[in-house]
């Protein structure tokens, strides 16, 4: 992420219900962050006055803009907290619940009732308890993210996830008085759990969730436990999409070997890392053979550790060159490497060199943006009565930052610092972007790319994946398109339909092909997580509006190709509009 993106982002991604706070006084802050702030912000005051008198001239426009900023020093910093999103339970639980009723209905139809006489196994009865128990305590493990996530960012990107359990368990337990058979009812939970599995991990990993999730959590461990017993299922593991992650680290790899010889030419030093890097695409391509043929959880994860083992020393080999082009598609690896980590059920690991080299970055690039900060350009600075305080609190929280990664914090108290110096970049940055000089632009963009980099090497998943929703919004157009095209060749030119009706399903499926289209251009371009939200949400409209008015009237003959284009595009649209 580059330029405006993160600042933006990050205001965007803090809508939620977070009061107006100061930093001088802001709760999640403790007592000694609040003295580092304090002082970092004094000792910033008399670092940026004294830089701006060495470069000031007598004219008396400077003089007074030195009055204007010493008087500012007694103003408090405040950031305003972004307006709640809205909530998008209910659209996004209707097309959930829509899609698995269909998909559930249909697998029941061969199934018929037992005769009278014979009584409902007890296995049967125990596992259709468990299955309602699971139910209903996904809703309520919900409800209970729902409410927290009104003041913690945490809890609020586990809430998609979450909904498509408790919706996807809710249809389920519903349906099951229609199964006869534990074997069939634990075919059907298979998705349920191997849904659960990963997000009991996920949330057994996250920090500040509050005390009322843990106890839900762990008894829907209990109830998906039963569950498999019963129904003689094993854990599940996604390896469908354990297959997509090996595939894309494979990828990323072949770049990252072009890029070690275009970033560091044909030298010695180039062609020994473009052989480690070569091993570890065989060792991946190993790894993506066992995946494919589903073999053993055990087996896998015992692969995975020996890439594990060679990519960790090739990766601090490579972080210190500080070439661009390195250092994105490593992020990109990394990214990978912790959603592997998160489908295999295991502890993602922080490399702690590599974080402490990262935060001595971080330092030097806002120490040396600040040491661009002359007279003349303060004086372009639209905020120019802000810099001091915002750049103060901002160093001292840095700072307090680099020094809990020194002394080894733990993976939370790492993460929280982090947190707090995130929730002071847009202020900080916001005082600099009507800068003109060049070097201040160029390093405000590197201090940004430090921050991508910091997140990533604290395994923090980023609370919009724009790269999976520019991935998840290019299969969507395409499904549309082929909607539009199937519905303008096929219904539009059948007789059988009314001609009005005929009309307003190819314009309905035309304007929902290019509405896709643009939702797609925003995504590749980078615009703000609020405009992409607002365009999400016209799209689930605009597809409840297909579903309801055209696709139920369309007879059996026609329904085969329509109802798998269906099927592929609402699970999208949910996935899409989770996201936000």
């Amino acid at each position: 992420m580059t330029g405006d993106g993160f600042a933006a982002q990050m205001m965007e991604e803090r809508r939620g219900g977070v009061a107006t706070r100061q930093i001088a006084a802001r709760s999640p802050i403790s007592p000694r962050n609040h003295l580092l702030a304090q002082n970092g912000l004094a000792a910033m005051k008399t670092k940026l006055l004294s830089r701006i008198v060495r470069f000031a001239n007598p004219h008396p426009a400077c003089w007074l803009m030195l009055a204007v900023i010493a008087v500012s020093m007694l103003m408090p910093l405040v950031i305003q907290a972004q307006p709640p999103r809205d909530q998008r339970r209910e659209l996004v639980e209707g097309l959930l619940r829509t899609f698995l009723e269909a998909r559930i209905e249909k697998s029941l139809r061969p199934d018929r009732p037992p005769p009278p006489q014979q009584a409902i196994p007890a296995d049967l009865v125990k596992a259709r308890e468990a299955l309602s128990g699971f139910a209903n305590e996904a809703n309520r493990l919900y409800e209970v993210l729902q409410a927290e996530s009104v003041r913690n960012a945490t809890a609020r990107q586990y809430l998609p996830e979450m909904m498509r359990v408790s919706a996807q368990a809710g249809v389920l337990a519903e349906k099951s008085s229609r199964i006869y058979d534990v074997q069939s009812l634990g075919r059907e939970f298979r998705d349920v759990d191997r849904q659960w599995r990963l997000l009991s991990y996920r949330l057994d990993q996250a920090d500040g969730l509050s005390r009322l999730s843990g106890p839900s959590v762990q008894r829907l461990d209990e109830f998906a436990a039963a569950l498999g017993q019963l129904c003689g299922i094993q854990p599940q593991t996604d390896y469908r999409e354990l297959l997509r992650r090996t595939d894309a680290l494979n990828s990323d790899l072949h770049r990252l070997v072009d890029d070690i010889e275009i970033g560091l030419g044909r030298t010695r030093d180039a062609q020994v890392l473009q052989l480690q890097g070569r091993r570890l695409q065989q060792q991946v391509r190993l790894l993506a053979n066992l995946i494919a043929q589903q073999t053993s959880h055990t087996a896998i994860v015992a692969e995975f550790q020996r890439y594990q083992q060679l990519w960790q020393p090739f990766a601090a080999s490579l972080w210190p060159l500080e070439q661009r082009n390195l250092e994105r598609t490593l992020r990109n690896l990394e990214e990978t490497d912790r959603q592997i980590h998160e489908l295999l059920w295991l502890p993602v690991p922080i490399n702690r060199q590599h974080l402490q080299h990262l935060t001595e970055v971080l330092m030097n690039r806002v120490d040396e943006l600040l040491d661009r900060v002359t007279l003349r350009v303060l004086m372009e600075l639209r905020g120019a009565t802000n810099v001091l305080n915002t750049a103060g609190a901002f160093h001292g929280v840095c700072e307090y930052f680099v020094a809990v990664v020194a002394q080894r914090g733990t993976p939370a108290e790492l993460r929280q610092e982090y947190q707090f110096v995130v929730e002071t970049w847009p202020a900080f940055s916001a005082c600099f972007r009507t800068a003109r000089a060049p070097e201040v632009l160029r390093l405000l963009k590197e201090i940004e790319q430090t921050f991508v980099a910091l997140r990533d090497a604290l395994r923090i998943a980023p609370e919009f994946d724009r790269r999976l929703a520019v991935q998840r919004a290019a299969l969507l157009a395409y499904a549309a398109e082929r909607l539009a095209d199937e519905v303008r060749d096929g219904v539009g030119k059948d007789r059988r339909y009314p001609t009005p009706w005929r009309t307003g399903f190819v314009q309905a499926s035309s304007a929902f092909r290019q509405e896709t289209q643009a939702f797609n251009e925003t995504l590749t371009q980078r615009r703000t997580v609020h405009e992409s939200a607002d365009m999400a949400n016209q799209l689930a409209r605009s597809w409840v509006r297909l579903q309801r008015e055209y696709l139920p009237k369309i007879d059996a003959a026609r329904q085969g190709n329509l109802a798998e284009i269906a099927d592929e595009i609402t699970p999208v649209l949910v996935e899409l509009q989770a996201m936000f």
